[in-house]
């Protein structure tokens, strides 16, 4: 019988490491479950994070969280696939993309007097728009990522500087951390409401690069 093509999902799932997916003792390892376990092919589940690719890992293995197919690092100059054994691998596609007609000066130049000419609202390789995602996030550096996506869960252990005006699909969770992204994301109808309660149990989190 002939292979049936692999559906295409519905939901892009972008999360932040730091301070949201860890954090928390208690509903880190349900996060990891939950991750873990899920078979739906049309939701596809990735990492954002400012750090670099080895950072990324570490931090993740340190939380006993698992590895995504995809993981966009050092602040989204990089995205990283799983090829056909698992591996991850940098997107050709992507690097090739981010470098043409690379000019710093030219850059500079266009920023100087903003406004900004911003990237293109449309996320090419799934068929999806900025509309299909959900992100997750807690500081400042999610704001970006926060405001551009369809859906955005804000954690209650959020930052006074991740400002973001109330819209509709912004959901601010009383949970923190991953309890938090798990609150958000049963909001969304995309997992089942978490058990864990609102007392998580904190831990020191790692300096942020």
């Amino acid at each position: 019988a002939p292979l049936r093509p692999t559906p295409l999902p519905r939901a892009l799932l972008a999360f932040d490491i730091d301070g949201t997916l860890t954090g928390c003792s208690r509903s880190a390892p349900v996060f990891g479950r939950w991750a873990g376990g899920a078979t739906d092919r049309r939701q596809q589940f990735m990492i954002a994070t400012g750090r670099s690719l080895p950072e990324a890992r570490r931090i993740l293995a340190d939380w006993s969280l698992p590895e995504p197919a995809v993981m966009v690092t050092s602040v989204g100059s990089e995205i990283w696939r799983a090829d056909r054994r698992g591996s991850l691998a940098m997107c050709p596609d992507y690097a090739a993309w981010i470098g043409q007609d690379w000019d710093a000066q030219a850059i500079r130049d266009v920023l100087s007097p903003m406004p900004v000419a911003w990237q293109p609202r449309q996320a090419r390789r799934l068929g999806l728009t900025l509309a299909d995602c959900v992100a997750a996030g807690d500081s400042g550096n999610d704001t970006c990522m926060l405001a551009a996506a369809g859906r955005a869960i804000v954690v209650s252990n959020a930052w006074a500087e991740l400002r973001l005006a109330d819209r509709s699909g912004l959901y601010r969770a009383s949970a923190p951390h991953a309890a938090g992204v798990l609150e958000g994301l049963a909001h969304f109808g995309l997992a089942d409401a978490p058990a864990t309660s609102k007392t998580q149990k904190s831990m020191p989190l790692p300096a942020a690069e």
